[in-house]
């Protein structure tokens, strides 16, 4: 028997911390916590130069994104930090 997923996580990637900052991508996923069942996945991108028209990006934060693209995370750092997040609950 299906049951409908009510549950939904959303993650927004931003270029700061504050109200204002520019948005760069939404997504979201429909999901059953019960069973770990993954329903209907949403994602859109939006363009920098876009994005920079809508907020002022925080210094901070686009140091942080230029570091973090030359630092790719590995399958197993991936799995490392999933690990700790699951261990706080």
């Amino acid at each position: 028997m299906n049951r409908p997923m009510n549950n939904v996580m959303l993650d927004i990637e931003t270029l700061g911390k504050k109200a204002g900052c520019p948005i760069l991508s939404v997504a979201a996923v429909m999901f059953e916590p019960a069973t770990g069942l993954v329903g209907q996945i949403f994602y859109e991108s939006i363009d920098y130069q876009a994005a920079r028209q809508y907020g002022q990006p925080e210094e901070e934060t686009l140091l942080w994104w230029c570091w973090f693209r030359s630092h790719p995370i590995t399958d197993s750092d991936f799995t490392r930090s999933l690990i700790l997040i699951s261990s706080d609950h």
